[in-house]
């Protein structure tokens, strides 16, 4: 659902490439960033409504890691900067 409402319908032009004249896509929150990001990240970059977001990122994690790890923190704050 959240796909379809988001992703889908969050755009602001239609087939054409012709921009719309009305609201598309409602925001349906529910799962972390990673997880949702095309659905998100598709209506706030391409929808037709401003949405102000604030993105909160950790520099370093909170706790040790194990080496193998540590790289994924990297990958995460990647797609952290990318969005922003």
């Amino acid at each position: 659902l959240q796909q379809l409402d988001m992703e889908s319908n969050g755009k602001s032009v239609d087939r054409e490439g012709d921009r719309v004249e009305w609201q598309t896509g409602p925001v349906v929150w529910g799962t972390p960033g990673t997880n949702g990001q095309h659905a998100y990240y598709q209506l706030i970059h391409q929808g037709t409504k401003l949405i102000p977001a604030d993105f909160i990122g950790f520099a370093a994690p909170v706790h040790d890691l194990l080496p193998g790890l540590i790289a994924q923190h990297d990958l995460l704050m990647a797609n952290f900067f990318a969005q922003t």
